[in-house]
């Protein structure tokens, strides 16, 4: 896997780029349904892309949606300013910067 930003990752088969998110998140008791206090890691593969641009334009849209999720996206002056900000972060990580 490549890694591309945070718990954000791809990999590449013959046909397709798939995005990966690896993250962690509390153990769920299946009895009880409950959270536990352990973690545990997760890895999802979110997409399948027949291009790079087109994976890194999908995760710029998740990044953002992630943001207005959790209340900091407000105005359409401040999801300019991320999409903006996350592309200036996604094409520092494509130089390896």
């Amino acid at each position: 896997m490549i890694k591309i930003i945070d718990d954000w990752f791809y990999k590449i088969d013959d046909f397709q780029h798939i995005l990966i998110h690896q993250y962690e998140r509390p153990k769920i008791d299946f009895k009880t349904k409950q959270k536990t206090d352990e973690m545990i890691s997760k890895t999802e593969e979110v997409g399948y892309y027949p291009s790079l641009e087109e994976m890194l334009m999908k995760l710029a849209k998740i990044l953002i949606k992630e943001k207005y999720d959790r209340g900091e996206i407000n105005s359409l002056q401040e999801h300019i300013r991320e999409l903006h900000r996350i592309k200036v972060e996604l094409i520092a990580a494509c130089r390896g910067e």
